[in-house]
């Protein structure tokens, strides 16, 4: 047993190079810092000019979450401009209701996720 454990202690000392271990990074962007990623809206690469990505700038806007630009991006082109901003606006309403009762949203923008994922439409 000490042998295979000198091999080990000596394996793990001989691969001791973690270059590739990163930080995790958490997304859920509150408080408004900028997160740069592939996700999130980048004015020099793309400038939304059509209605879906107007669209969905807005939504993400509202949350404070351009980080996950994506995302709202693809909620709007799978239900389509006037079934999204239906969704996006009864979301919202939903939200003014049950601020300051027993049942106020965490997160909001997780909530939105959840019910477009379940497709509480």
């Amino acid at each position: 047993m000490d042998e295979i454990r000198k091999i080990l202690i000596s394996r793990a000392l001989d691969n001791n190079d973690n270059t590739d271990i990163k930080p995790i990074v958490n997304n859920d962007n509150i408080g408004g810092a900028k997160i740069d990623n592939k996700y999130s809206l980048d004015r020099t690469k793309f400038t939304p000019n059509t209605e879906e990505s107007q669209l969905a700038e807005e939504i993400a806007s509202s949350f404070g979450d351009l980080g996950n630009y994506a995302f709202y991006f693809k909620v709007v082109n799978k239900l389509g401009i006037s079934q999204a901003m239906t969704f996006w606006k009864t979301h919202k309403q939903e939200e003014e209701e049950k601020r300051g009762t027993k049942y106020e949203f965490r997160s909001s923008k997780k909530y939105f996720a959840w019910k477009f994922q379940k497709k509480f439409i």
